[in-house]
């Protein structure tokens, strides 16, 4: 039997009196590819937020690893992509390198330099997503596509387990989501990554999740599909 690594249960939440999910349950195992679709409107934003504990649900539970979410401390090993990742100052004068390089600002030490040790583990992450020829490149001189899996590089050098993105091709042209699609499936299929992932478009999904999450009338419906 795989193991739960994310239960929500019974989970309840609304914005002011305006109920968006109620008596919510399922749980998400280790090596999942979990595509989570909707109408504008149906809570999947809200949904990825309360399971990081970024909003609190009005009622019920979320455990992460086996421990609920408000004691839950590794938050190394989960790696979130928001919808606004992006929104940077293009202008900021960081290499590729020092992007991926500073999300391990924890095992920097007093200096807080890149050692030998984070530069590996930095290579090794832009390795992962086919990024490791632009290290030395400004992160604002790089397409869309490009820096998305810069960013998704971070949440590598981080030993993130479970990686959850929220509509993370927006802004991105056909070829790099191609690109982005295949990292993610080596990702989940050669590493064991579980993979968290809403969008619009179930068409892009249906080949590739192994679960998709239909939000709608404030409840979920899972379909498990067959690879």
């Amino acid at each position: 039997m795989k193991e739960a690594i994310i239960s929500v249960d019974s989970l309840s939440f609304g914005y002011d009196s305006n109920l968006v999910l109620d008596n919510v349950s399922f749980d998400i195992e280790r090596g999942d590819y979990i595509g989570i679709i909707g109408a504008n409107g149906s809570a999947k934003s809200t949904l990825l937020k309360l399971i990081l504990g970024l909003l609190k649900p009005n009622k019920g539970s979320v455990e992460i690893f086996g421990h609920n979410i408000e004691g839950f401390k590794d938050w190394n090993r989960v790696g979130y992509l928001p919808q606004n990742v992006k929104d940077f100052n293009t202008r900021f004068p960081a290499t590729v390198e020092e992007i991926v390089g500073c999300s391990q600002y924890s095992q920097m030490g007093v200096l807080k330099i890149l050692n030998r040790s984070i530069k590996n583990s930095t290579l090794s992450a832009l390795k992962a997503v086919n990024m490791e020829d632009f290290k030395d490149s400004l992160i604002g001189n790089l397409s869309g596509g490009q820096q998305q899996r810069v960013f998704l590089a971070r949440l590598l050098a981080n030993s993130s387990e479970i990686i959850i993105m929220d509509e993370p091709l927006i802004g991105i042209d056909a070829e790099s989501q191609d690109i982005f699609f295949q990292i993610i499936d080596r990702l989940n299929k050669t590493l064991g990554i579980t993979i968290v992932i809403v969008l619009h478009d179930m068409d892009i999904l249906k080949d590739k999740a192994n679960k998709i999450f239909h939000l709608g009338n404030r409840k979920i419906k899972i379909d498990n599909i067959k690879i």
